[in-house]
């Protein structure tokens, strides 16, 4: 997943992006998942969580438990990668 920064994240945001779901991740982060809001399912899935945006490189919010973001350090990361 590739964290995007704060100027990326107020304009992406700023363009009302259609909210796909809203999931808790098993740390009890509450995750909410975008469609990019100029390319549509042509774009891969967004997350937000706890204001921090990642552009999650997967096109469906229905991927594997392993590939579930994960907040630390000020990043976006999947759960196999840090736990």
């Amino acid at each position: 997943m590739i964290t995007k920064s704060t100027i990326y994240t107020e304009k992406f945001m700023s363009h009302n992006p259609t909210v796909l779901d809203t999931k808790v991740n098993s740390i009890g982060q509450t995750c909410i998942f975008y469609e990019h809001p100029n390319y549509g399912e042509d774009a891969p899935v967004y997350v937000m969580i706890d204001g921090i945006l990642a552009d999650t490189g997967f096109y469906d919010v229905e991927q594997p438990n392993d590939y579930e973001p994960i907040l630390t350090g000020g990043k976006i990361n999947c759960a196999f990668e840090i736990l």
